[in-house]
C-alpha cells in the first residue's frame, strides 16, 4: 500500500519574482518521473535478469567432475576396493572431452575390473554422429538466452513508454485545470465587477432592484464554476501525484503553491512532426512487432533442434587408457589400451518429432499473420490520430478567433450596457460566451496534447 507519510516535493522551482508561486516545470517534472518512478527503476532489472538467463544457459557448458568409490570387507577379508573418477568438458560443437582415472583393488573383483595397482588414466571424446552433433538443447538454450535478452529490453522500451504516457497525460491535464480555474475565475472577476456596477447604479436610481438580484444569481453562477473547476484541480493534482517518488519508494506530494508553466501549445511538436512523415516505417519498430519477430526466432530454434530430433542417436565414445609405471611419475601408452564404445537409438516411425515439425509450421505462419494484422491496426492507429490531430489544429484556430471576437463583442456590450443601451440579461450572454469560448480553447489544447501523447505512445518514441 501508498505510504501514508506526506513527503513535501524536493525540486528546484523557477521563481518568476518575489512573492510568487513556484512554477513546477514540464522539463523538471519529467526528468524526476524518469529517475524515480519504481517502474522505470524497475524496468532496470531486466538487465540483470537477462544476465542471469545467460548465465544460466552457459552452465550447460560447465565442466563437471565426478567420482564413485565402492568398498566391501567382510571377515577381515577386502572384497573389493573400486574408484572411479571423472573429468568431462562440453564443447559448443556437441563434442566432449573426457578424462578420467581408475584404481581397483581386492580379492573377490571380477575379472573385467582387475587393473594394474598404479590404476590407469584414459581421456579421450564422445562424439555424437547423428543427433545432436550439429544442434542440441543446450545450444538452443544459449541462443534462447540471447533472445531473452532482446525481450527484456524490448520490455523496457515498453514500460518506460507506458510511464511516459501516464505521466504526460497527467501534467496536461493539471495544467490544463489550472488555467481552467483562472479562466472561470477571469469571469468571475468580470461578474463582480458588473455586478457592483449594478448596485451602484440602483443606489442612485439608475437601476431597479430587480437587476441586481438578477446579476446577483449570474454571480453566484460564477462562483459554483470556480468551486467545479478547483475541484477538477485538486483530482488532477492527486493523479499528477502518483507519478512523483523519490528513490522509486517515497511517494511525493506537490505543495499548495505550486504551479505549472505556462501552456507551451507547440508541446512535442517538432518531434510529432518528424514521425508524422514516416509513421509506416516506425510503425515496424515499435515493440510489439519486434517482439513477434523474437517469438518467430524462438520459433525457428525449435525447428531446428526437431529436426535434429529426426536423426538417429548415434554416439561413439574413445578413450585410450594410460599407465603408470611403479614410480607413478610416468605415463606410458600403446595401441592395443583403449576403450571403445557406441550407443545406436532411433524410433522406426518417429512420429513425435514429425509431428513437433508440423506444429512449427502452423505456429510460424500464425504468428505471421498475427504479425500483418498488428502492424495493420498500428499504421491505422497512426493514421487515426494524425487525421484528427490536422482537424484540432483547425478547430484550434478557430477557438483563437472565437475567443477575440467574443471579447470584443464583450467589451462593446458593456460600454452599451454602462450607457443604459444594453441589458443585464444580453450582457450575461455575452459574458457567458466569452467564457465558454475561453474553456473551449483550453479543451482543444487539452485535446491536441494527449492527442500528440497517443500518437507517441502509439509509435513509442518516448
Amino acid at each position: 500500500m501508498r505510504q501514508s507519510i506526506i513527503v513535501f516535493i524536493i525540486i528546484v522551482f523557477n521563481v518568476l519574482a518575489s512573492g510568487q508561486d513556484n512554477i513546477f516545470s514540464y522539463q523538471e517534472y519529467i526528468d524526476l518521473v524518469v529517475k524515480n518512478h519504481p517502474m522505470i527503476l524497475q524496468a532496470g532489472l531486466l538487465d540483470q535478469k537477462s544476465e542471469a538467463y545467460r548465465l544460466k544457459a552457459r552452465g550447460g557448458f560447465d565442466p563437471t567432475l565426478s567420482a564413485d568409490y565402492d568398498e566391501k570387507s567382510f571377515s577381515n577379508t577386502n572384497y573389493y576396493r573400486k574408484l572411479d573418477g571423472k573429468l568431462k568438458v562440453p564443447t559448443w560443437y556437441g563434442i566432449d572431452v573426457q578424462a578420467g582415472y581408475e584404481r581397483t583393488s581386492g580379492q573377490f573383483l571380477n575379472d573385467e575390473n582387475f587393473l594394474p595397482n598404479q590404476g590407469l588414466l584414459s581421456a579421450g571424446i564422445s562424439v555424437p554422429i547423428g543427433r545432436g552433433l550439429f544442434f542440441d538443447e543446450r545450444r538452443k538454450m544459449v541462443e534462447e538466452a540471447k533472445l531473452i535478452a532482446q525481450e527484456n529490453t524490448l520490455k523496457q522500451t515498453e514500460i518506460v513508454n507506458k510511464v511516459m504516457f501516464s505521466a504526460n497525460k497527467a501534467y496536461v491535464n493539471w495544467q490544463l485545470n489550472y488555467y481552467n480555474i483562472l479562466v472561470t475565475e477571469r469571469a468571475r472577476d468580470i461578474s463582480l465587477q458588473t455586478f457592483q456596477n449594478t448596485r451602484a447604479a440602483f443606489i442612485e436610481g439608475d437601476k431597479t432592484a430587480v437587476d441586481t438580484l438578477e446579476y446577483q444569481l449570474y454571480l453566484d453562477s460564477r462562483t459554483a464554476a470556480i468551486l467545479k473547476a478547483e475541484q477538477d484541480y485538486y483530482i488532477a493534482t492527486q493523479e499528477l501525484n502518483l507519478q512523483l517518488w523519490q528513490e522509486g519508494v517515497i511517494p511525493l506530494e506537490l505543495e499548495d503553491d505550486v504551479i505549472p508553466e505556462d501552456i507551451d501549445t507547440d508541446l512535442w511538436l517538432e518531434l510529432i512532426t518528424t514521425y508524422r512523415l514516416d509513421f509506416e516505417n516506425q510503425a515496424a519498430q515499435v515493440t510489439q512487432i519486434q517482439q513477434l519477430d523474437i517469438e518467430g526466432d524462438k520459433l525457428q530454434l525449435d525447428r531446428r533442434l526437431f529436426k535434429e530430433n529426426l536423426k538417429p542417436d548415434l554416439d561413439i565414445n574413445l578413450n585410450p587408457l594410460l599407465r603408470l609405471d611403479n614410480s607413478n611419475q610416468l605415463l606410458s601408452y600403446t595401441l592395443d589400451d583403449y576403450k571403445v564404445g557406441a550407443s545406436f537409438y532411433y524410433p522406426i516411425l518417429n512420429r513425435k518429432a514429425r509431428g513437433d515439425l508440423k506444429i512449427i509450421d502452423i505456429a510460424q505462419q500464425e504468428l505471421q499473420l498475427e504479425q500483418s494484422n498488428l502492424l495493420q491496426n498500428i499504421k491505422l492507429r497512426a493514421t487515426a490520430l494524425t487525421n484528427n490531430l490536422n482537424s484540432l489544429e483547425d478547430q484550434l484556430t478557430l477557438a483563437e478567433k472565437n475567443e477575440i471576437t467574443a471579447a470584443r463583442l464583450l467589451e462593446a456590450e458593456t460600454i452599451k450596457f454602462n450607457i443604459g443601451e444594453s441589458s443585464l440579461f444580453i450582457l450575461n450572454i455575452r459574458e457567458q460566451s466569452k467564457l465558454n469560448y475561453e474553456l473551449k480553447k483550453l479543451k482543444v489544447i487539452k485535446e491536441i496534447l494527449y492527442n500528440r501523447a497517443e500518437f507517441m505512445n502509439v509509435l513509442q518514441v518516448y
